[in-house]
C-alpha cells in the first residue's frame, strides 16, 4: 500500500466554508462486538469512527507530532482531488 491508496481529505467549517483541517482519511469500529450472542439477543451494529490523521509541526529539526481527529456532524469530510499517478509516492 502507498500513500496514493489512502484518500487525502479536508474538513470545512459548515458555516464559513473555510478549510479547518487537511490530512488522510481513516475509519475504525467504535467498539468490539462480543462474539457470544445469547438466546433472544440480536447482535448490535458497530458504528464506525471516521476522521483524519494529520500532524502538528515540531520546532526546527524536531519530530512532528501525529494527530488523529474524529470528524462529527455538522462537519463533513471531502476528498481532495487525487494527484496524478506519476506524482504518487511508492
Amino acid at each position: 500500500m502507498t500513500t496514493a491508496d489512502i484518500p487525502r481529505v479536508r474538513v470545512r467549517d459548515p458555516k464559513t466554508g473555510h478549510v479547518l483541517l487537511e490530512g488522510y482519511y481513516f475509519e475504525f469500529p467504535e467498539w468490539n462486538r462480543c462474539p457470544v450472542v445469547f438466546d433472544g439477543e440480536t447482535p448490535q451494529e458497530v458504528p464506525l469512527v471516521r476522521g483524519i490523521v494529520t500532524y502538528n509541526p515540531g520546532d526546527w529539526n524536531m519530530a512532528n507530532e501525529i494527530r488523529i481527529v474524529r470528524v462529527t456532524p455538522p462537519h463533513k469530510i471531502e476528498v481532495i482531488e487525487p494527484k496524478k499517478p506519476e506524482d504518487s509516492i511508492g
